[in-house]
C-alpha cells in the first residue's frame, strides 16, 4: 500500500499522519488521549487532494485510529517513532490502519528499543 508517514508536532506535542492517496483516507495516531485535537495541518492536507491535476479529490476520510497511549507527558516522540517503525516493519502491506496496534501503552523495554534503534540509524547515516 502506498503510504506517506508524517510526523506532526503541534502545540509542544508530536502526532503521527499517515496519507493514504489511493484509499483518500488520513489516518491519524495520537499518543495522547484527548478529545478531538483540532489539527492545524488538516486544512493543507485537504488542499493537497483536491489539488492532485486531473482528479482532485473533493472528500478526504480523516481517521483518528486507537494506538498505545503515552502514560506521561514526554513521551510522544518515542511513542511516533515506534508507530512508524511498526508501520513500516509489520503493517505496510494493510490497506486499512485503523486497528493495527492493539496494546494499550508501550513497556519501558519497548520505547528503549526504539531509542537504541534511532541512536544506531543515527551514528551510522549521520557521524
Amino acid at each position: 500500500m502506498q503510504q506517506i508517514l508524517a510526523p506532526y508536532h503541534q502545540n509542544n506535542h508530536w502526532i503521527l499522519i499517515v496519507i493514504s492517496p489511493p484509499s483518500k483516507t488520513v489516518y491519524v495516531f495520537d499518543p495522547l488521549k484527548s478529545v478531538d485535537r483540532n489539527l492545524a495541518v488538516k486544512v493543507f492536507v485537504n488542499m493537497a487532494f483536491r489539488s492532485v491535476p486531473g482528479r482532485g479529490i473533493r472528500t478526504v476520510d480523516w481517521k483518528k485510529c486507537r494506538c498505545p497511549q503515552q502514560p506521561g507527558g514526554s513521551e510522544c516522540g518515542y511513542y511516533i517513532l515506534r508507530y512508524m517503525f511498526e508501520i513500516v516493519s509489520k503493517h505496510s502491506e494493510l490497506h486499512c490502519l485503523e486497528e493495527i496496534f492493539e496494546q494499550p501503552t508501550y513497556s519501558i523495554d519497548e520505547i528503549d528499543d526504539i531509542r537504541e534503534l534511532w541512536a544506531q540509524y543515527f551514528v551510522d547515516q549521520c557521524l
